[in-house]
């Protein structure tokens, strides 16, 4: 906070600017990474920046990017806006990015395509071959939007032109015709694109939910999971149940209708920097795991948490020696119904992975296939006598292995 102050009083006393709170800003101040540090490199061959490229956005930095917004008559922001992106591109002769571009324009992309759903990665400045595949995906979204700005801009230029003062004859300029047949949508950003990116950019399209298109819906599940709605690593691009619970607990966090449908309003929310957080994972239940006690209580969610209680059953913990362990876990999930437990050489049922070597699963069975458990395993659950995984009833674990979902969080105490 020090650092952010000194740098933008730095940058109004010493420049003289106007400090304004960008509404586009792409690098925060007090950001970390290469992208920073390209801002950086970039910066320093400009000769604004003197210090060592070291990825840290601090008040050399702030003051650095202020000096150069200043220079350039831009309006000095606390962080790096599209418009000093595009000015750094002109000044460091940065043209059409493709596979194999680096620097704070290839950053300033990536953070478009991160923050609307098309691209898996956080941004890192470097264009590779996931980036080129979410650039095409864009490109294909907003070629309508594209070719009406592309040709509004093609208008202004040839009118600039046309009302140039002539010397000895009339000017005469046509305006190219751009359509979606001539604006190429390869997944190179030429400058053309890269301006639509920063300035003209549509965020909202028809509505997402359960009848549309796969690369639709693998948008939305890709943002909400950025966001931490939820933990499943699963994007399936299926509008199923959880994409509903988490789209209308988003809509709950941030003022929007709770419809569960991804429309233009939540879009418009939802792909923007201006998204809210989420403050927990959303699935359909959690677990409380409460060694002590041998009990597990399964947690239903309710719209706004997790605050009725589903199930509660009976358990075995680790024994003294082979301590269950203690923490918040975001659930592999489901392995399999019959699963070999190598160190003590026995089966088990609906294995539900919780994390590492630790999984939700039945009492014991000498084999495969087996009608009955060992008369023990079952005699003592409600006991702290497990390797550390939790056993259960096989009827318990059967309803977890087939209720609950990968990402699930697991509260073990």
């Amino acid at each position: 906070m020090i650092q952010r102050i000194i740098a933008a009083c730095l940058a109004l006393m010493l420049l003289g600017g106007c400090l304004a709170e960008g509404t586009d800003i792409i690098i925060k101040e007090g950001a970390k990474g290469t992208g920073v540090k390209f801002l950086q490199e970039e910066l320093k061959k400009l000769g604004f920046f003197e210090g060592e490229a070291d990825g840290v956005y601090g008040a050399a930095t702030g003051f650095a990017v202020a000096s150069y917004a200043n220079s350039k008559g831009l309006d000095v922001t606390l962080g790096v806006n599209a418009a000093t992106i595009q000015a750094l591109c002109a000044d460091n002769g940065v043209g059409t990015l493709d596979v194999g571009s680096t620097g704070t324009a290839v950053y300033a992309v990536q953070s478009l395509l991160y923050d609307m759903g098309f691209l898996e990665d956080a941004p890192d400045g470097k264009f590779g071959a996931q980036t080129k595949q979410a650039v095409q995906q864009y490109m294909k979204f907003v070629s309508e939007s594209a070719v009406a700005y592309m040709q509004d801009n093609e208008d202004a230029r040839a009118a600039a032109i046309l009302a140039a003062p002539a010397e000895d004859m009339p000017i005469v300029y046509d305006a190219p015709i751009i359509s979606t047949e001539t604006v190429v949508t390869d997944g190179k950003v030429t400058p053309e694109w890269f301006d639509f990116m920063m300035n003209g950019t549509a965020r909202t399209g028809a509505d997402i939910g359960p009848n549309s298109g796969r690369d639709d819906v693998r948008r939305v599940q890709r943002r909400l999971r950025a966001l931490s709605y939820t933990a499943d690593t699963r994007i399936d691009g299926m509008f199923g149940a959880n994409t509903e619970r988490c789209l209308k607990y988003f809509q709950h966090l941030n003022n929007l209708d709770e419809t569960g449908i991804c429309d233009k309003a939540t879009q418009a929310v939802l792909f923007s920097e201006a998204a809210v957080k989420s403050d927990q994972y959303v699935a359909p239940y959690m677990a409380y795991v409460l060694t002590d006690q041998c009990k597990v209580h399964i947690m239903e969610w309710t719209g706004a948490g997790y605050t009725k209680e589903a199930k509660v059953f009976t358990c075995s913990t680790g024994a003294k020696n082979t301590p269950t362990v203690h923490g918040t876990f975001q659930a592999v999930g489901q392995i399999s119904p019959w699963y070999y437990m190598p160190t003590s050489h026995v089966w088990v049922r609906y294995a539900f992975q919780i994390q590492g070597n630790y999984f939700f699963h039945s009492v014991l069975f000498h084999s495969k296939g087996a009608t009955n458990p060992t008369s023990s395993s079952v005699r003592n659950l409600g006991s702290n006598v497990s390797h550390g995984c939790i056993r259960l009833a096989v009827e318990d674990v059967q309803w977890i292995y087939e209720n609950c979902t990968p990402g699930m969080t697991v509260i073990i105490q």
